[in-house]
C-alpha cells in the first residue's frame, strides 16, 4: 500500500509542479547534451553484449536518480509540513 507521501508524488505525472524546463544556454542543458553525445559515440564503439550491459547500467541509474528525486520530495514536503506547523502554533 502506498503512502499519502507516495500517492501525491505519483500523482502529478508529467505535470509534477517540480519539473523543470531548462533553456538550451543552461550549464544542466549543455551538461545533458554532452551526456547524450557521449553516450552516443560510445554505443558506437559497443558490441552488442557490451550494449546490453550499458543499457542495463543505465536502467538502474535512472531508478536510483527516480528514488533520489522521490526521497529528495518527500524531505522537502515533511520540512514544509513541520513549518507550516510551527507557524500555524505561533500564531495562536
Amino acid at each position: 500500500m502506498q503512502s499519502i507521501v507516495e500517492k501525491l508524488y505519483g500523482h502529478f505525472g508529467d505535470d509534477h509542479p517540480c519539473r523543470r524546463t531548462y533553456p538550451p544556454q543552461s550549464p544542466y542543458y549543455e551538461s545533458a547534451q554532452l551526456r547524450q553525445s557521449n553516450l552516443d559515440k560510445l554505443m558506437e564503439q559497443l558490441n552488442d553484449s557490451e550494449k546490453e550491459i550499458l543499457e542495463k547500467y543505465c536502467d538502474m541509474q535512472d531508478e536510483l536518480n527516480y528514488a533520489t528525486h522521490y526521497d529528495t520530495f518527500a524531505c522537502g514536503l515533511k520540512i514544509g509540513l513541520l513549518l507550516m506547523g510551527e507557524a500555524y502554533h505561533e500564531s495562536l
